[in-house]
């Protein structure tokens, strides 16, 4: 006997955990709604040649859809039908296997999903970002694109806003972002987003009012919530380009209750109160959440392709572009009229020849130009990643950033971006001391990075500086040698001690840490810069 097809044998599965799920339900309750949920996106992704069974279980889907974005709990119409589907896509599943016949299915009258009612679930929980499969493509495209642009736009203003908190235009461009978001997520009905956008949003309008002080810890908070929205939004984008729907919950609602939290603080105090940092002991920077938040990334990083399959183009760019395909279009006509006239001197023809040439070599600069962007996005990542591992680290770190404006090529800004991290850690773990190691050594408690682009003689320059302790020659010329990378009694200089950092495996770190220590990162930024012929 032919085996099953293995599209078969996972949608049996699938409808095996649905049916065990399904056994567990009980009317009133809502635990495992999201479970149903998320097995009944695998059936409907794995049946796609099985058309009938695909196309119910999507009809299946749009109805949860609503007791799952409103988080109802379980009727008992809703489960009778959820059973009735659940036993028709078994004979449907073993009818396509035989290669027999299909019967439809005939649902029991109802509603799969019950009405709103004032038992409707309090907040405080976590919940799936439903996307109707009838939603506007074209809406949700501009939204998504829309949203990309305030995320980067929200971490730029709270970076800023971290060093100069007197500057209340940061606050205003936070509150226009969040406030966008929240908008056009509601009229999408995309509820994680709105609900998160609308808490943050009701936070910053305190701000504005002079009702709250923007401290270290509320900062981290609106960072954590960029990057739950950033997640949530990335789902979209994946069920725009993929078609792929959201299986994975983004732990957001922790971040929506503290926001709320300092909000009714701030709401219970007389009205003559001054601005307030009460809000900090309510905040609690959570590793937990930041994990969550880093795994959810990890498992919906594919959504993030489209990033690198779109660029933008300055309109200055494009202008010039249709300038000189402009000019092309006269010069060949130009050419052409005067090989028809046949000018006996050539005068003519040798003067729109040059033309010609000097139009081509417009149109390839400016051509290679478009594909040039600035840097600052890739410098703005590098500012939150030192911001987020030095507070992990316990070091206060001032980064300054000069030549955001520098272009570089779209494919090498991506490919620096990971030698860079490599850099900003060892800068963070072995070059900043921390507080009491500076102090002592007369420098000012907080250390300072530096980070560089410019142009020189023809090339770009990438800088990056610490006003920290430096490298050690001694040290790394010890594990040189206890690696056996080098010779002991060598007398060698420290410019030929320091080709060693280079080498796999080897770090000056007495410990090893989860940032850094087990020697592997400059070996990696030697290879990929090399790689970029640098």
């Amino acid at each position: 006997m032919p085996k099953p097809p293995t599209t078969v044998i996972s949608i049996k599965d699938a409808l095996q955990h649905l049916a065990a799920e399904l056994n567990l339900a009980q009317v009133g309750d809502k635990k495992n709604v999201t479970t149903v949920h998320t097995l009944l996106a695998q059936i409907a992704a794995g049946s796609e040649d099985i058309a009938p069974l695909h196309e119910q279980a999507q009809q299946v889907i749009c109805k949860i859809n609503t007791l799952v974005r409103n988080k109802h709990p379980w009727s008992q119409e809703s489960l009778h039908e959820l059973e009735s589907f659940v036993q028709w896509a078994q004979t449907a599943t073993d009818a396509h296997k035989n290669q027999q016949p299909i019967p439809p299915w005939l649902p029991a009258p109802g509603e799969l999903v019950a009405h709103p009612s004032e038992a409707a679930l309090e907040d405080g929980q976590d919940y799936l970002l439903v996307i109707a499969e009838d939603a506007d493509r074209e809406l949700l495209m501009e939204f998504f694109e829309e949203a990309n642009d305030h995320l980067l736009q929200i971490e730029s203003s709270l970076l800023a806003l971290e060093n100069s908190p007197e500057v209340e235009e940061h606050i205003n461009t936070l509150f226009r972002s969040f406030h966008t978001i929240k908008g056009v997520s509601g009229m999408l009905q995309l509820m994680p987003i709105q609900r998160l956008a609308n808490d943050i949003e009701s936070l910053l309008d305190l701000a504005r009012k002079k009702l709250l002080v923007i401290s270290s810890d509320i900062i981290t908070l609106l960072l954590q919530a960029q990057d739950a929205l950033t997640v949530l939004i990335g789902q979209v984008g994946a069920f725009i380009e993929q078609g792929i729907i959201p299986l994975e919950i983004v732990k957001c609602a922790q971040l929506s209750q503290k926001a709320k939290s300092i909000c009714n603080l701030i709401a219970t105090q007389p009205a003559s109160a001054p601005q307030t940092q009460a809000a900090a002991p309510l905040f609690q920077a959570s590793s937990a959440t930041n994990n969550d938040l880093l795994t959810t990334k990890t498992q919906t990083g594919p959504t993030t392709a489209s990033d690198t399959a779109t660029i933008r183009v300055s309109t200055t760019k494009l202008d010039n572009l249709m300038d000189r395909v402009g000019e092309l279009v006269i010069v060949q006509s130009q050419i052409e009229e005067s090989v028809k006239n046949g000018s006996d001197d050539g005068v003519i023809l040798n003067r729109n020849l040059a033309q010609l040439v000097r139009i081509s070599k417009d149109l390839q600069r400016t051509s290679m130009s478009m594909r040039m962007v600035p840097i600052h996005p890739t410098f703005q990542k590098v500012s939150r990643w030192v911001r987020d591992l030095s507070r992990s680290m316990g070091k206060t770190v001032l980064f300054e950033t000069h030549g955001e404006e520098t272009e570089l090529d779209r494919n090498v800004i991506e490919q620096i971006a990971d030698p860079l991290m490599h850099m900003v850690r060892n800068a963070l773990d072995h070059g900043i001391e921390s507080a009491q190691q500076r102090i002592e050594a007369g420098k000012s408690e907080e250390g300072l990075i530096e980070l560089k682009a410019y142009h020189l003689g023809g090339n770009i320059v990438i800088e990056l500086s610490d006003d920290g302790q430096g490298i050690d020659p001694d040290k790394v010329l010890a594990k040189a040698i206890d690696q056996g990378l080098a010779v002991a009694g060598q007398n060698l200089t420290p410019e030929e001690i320091y080709p060693f950092i280079f080498a796999p495996g080897l770090s000056t770190a007495l410990t090893v840490t989860e940032v850094s220590g087990r020697g592997v990162g400059m070996d990696v930024v030697k290879r990929n810069i090399e790689d970029l012929r640098g």
